[in-house]
């Protein structure tokens, strides 16, 4: 599979770090108690070494101690080790840390590609559309590796614009079906609706990133023939990746919403939802809203005893945000 697709990468590499903050276990917290008085910079230089339950620990410590950990990241972004790079772009990211964007567009350029992976999808989750030159020039370049092909395309998606089309659509022509795919996804996510005209045989693939790509790319496209394709997919009692069909409908569903209280209103009921995967992207999605009633409703979630409170606990302090 490639590097930059699906729930354990840099795209979506806010579920590793969740992944590593919610499976707490009594060992990690022996472990834990270790890294409690370190400051965020003796946590970073140890990283690198560490073993997978003192990673755990140490990222759960610099979280723990958002502002003050915040510093000591974008420092490792200039100064630090490809590990510790990767470890503070992916937290960064993670934190929405804007402050952070100009060296995670120099990271982005490294000839060290799961360095530069790891900052481009940073530069995506923090929303950062000045670092859009910086990747086009990225896409252009002869040199350019597949998978950070991959993600900058659709990086792209998010951070890009109508400019963006005609260079995207060079890409539906490449011989690998993950980069057409991310091509045809990323087109989806800057409203062209012919992308449905790949997205949709993609999502028979035997490729299982070409059909998760293909599914998400779906979500984007309010027309009938995406919305038939997904539904025939929750249907099917042989397809794959049903849960992610379902997120995209209901992707699909809150871009017709028509306010904000609407969209809180279905998120709210997403966010207790019995799938794990539909009920986290819910939780995710109050958290990347701005508005004070979807920081309520997160910190309702937060305090509450479901077995989700923990995931929007930790959202939180990652957002720095304290439920009050």
């Amino acid at each position: 599979m490639v590097t930059c697709l699906r729930r354990n990468a840099p795209l979506v590499m806010a579920a590793v770090i969740l992944a590593c903050l919610i499976q707490a276990s009594s060992a990690q917290e022996s472990v834990g108690n270790r890294f409690a008085l370190m400051s965020p910079q003796e946590l970073i230089a140890t990283f690198g070494q560490a073993g997978r339950l003192e990673r755990k620990a140490i990222v759960e410590a610099l979280v723990d101690n958002r502002n003050e950990a915040l510093p000591a990241l974008r420092a490792a972004l200039h100064s630090g080790t490809p590990a510790q790079a990767i470890l503070a772009a992916r937290l960064l990211g993670e934190m929405r840390d804007t402050s952070a964007v100009d060296a995670l567009i120099d990271l982005a350029q490294s000839r060290h590609v799961t360095v530069a992976l790891h900052a481009i999808t940073a530069l995506r989750d923090i929303g950062a559309t000045r670092a859009a030159p910086a990747l086009r020039q990225i896409l252009l370049e002869d040199s350019v590796k597949k998978n950070v092909s991959i993600c900058v395309l659709l990086a792209l998606g998010t951070l890009g614009d109508d400019s963006d089309l005609p260079t995207i659509r060079t890409f539906l022509t490449a011989p690998c079906p993950v980069v057409v795919t991310a091509a045809a996804r990323a087109l989806a996510m800057l409203g062209d609706r012919g992308a449905q005209d790949v997205l949709i045989p993609m999502t028979d693939s035997p490729n299982p990133a070409v059909q998760a790509l293909a599914i998400e790319g779906l979500g984007h496209l309010n027309t009938p023939e995406a919305t038939r394709r997904l539904q025939d997919i929750l249907e099917d009692p042989r397809a794959t990746w049903k849960a992610d069909a379902r997120i995209a409908l209901l992707d699909q569903q809150l871009r017709t919403s028509l306010s904000i209280p609407e969209q809180i209103r279905d998120l709210a009921q997403f966010a207790r939802d019995e799938n794990r995967w539909i009920a986290a992207w819910a939780i995710r999605r109050f958290a990347d809203m701005d508005t004070s009633e979807a920081r309520t409703e997160l910190f309702n979630l937060a305090r509450g005893n479901s077995r989700n409170a923990r995931t929007a606990a930790i959202l939180c302090k990652l957002r720095g945000e304290i439920p009050r």
